[in-house]
């Protein structure tokens, strides 16, 4: 699952986030002292939904969609690279190919991320 926290219950890694919530809060010397951003701030989950659009649209495996992609949308990809989209939460996509799967897909951007606002109604995340 990929969450875009305001403060991160994962542990510290090397993403822009995790980066950016480090320095801003390394200005704050005790806990007392929030910055003004992270009052705000709500948890917000990104659930990637590729595989039940594909499927919706009779495209079962990483190989037809990775097959479709070049051909309809001229995007070659990597089986590496389509096995992760289809089989996992990505931490990042890149505009091109998120373009492209819509394309080949006939769906919008918002068809494959959907936006979760509580964190309640999340599935756990599978190892």
């Amino acid at each position: 699952m990929l969450s875009t926290t305001c403060e991160s219950n994962t542990p510290r890694g090397n993403s822009r986030v995790d980066r950016l919530v480090r320095q801003t809060a390394s200005r704050y010397r005790s806990e007392e002292q929030v910055p003004p951003w992270r009052e705000r701030c709500k948890l917000v989950q990104i659930r990637w939904r590729l595989r039940h659009v594909a499927a919706a649209r009779e495209i079962w495996t990483g190989a037809e969609l990775r097959r479709r992609l070049a051909k309809e949308a001229g995007l070659e990809l990597g089986t590496s690279a389509i096995s992760d989209l289809m089989s996992k939460q990505p931490s990042e996509v890149k505009l091109t190919t998120l373009a492209a799967l819509c394309e080949v897909l006939r769906c919008t951007p918002s068809d494959l991320l959907e936006l979760v606002q509580d964190q309640d109604e999340v599935p756990p995340e599978r190892e």
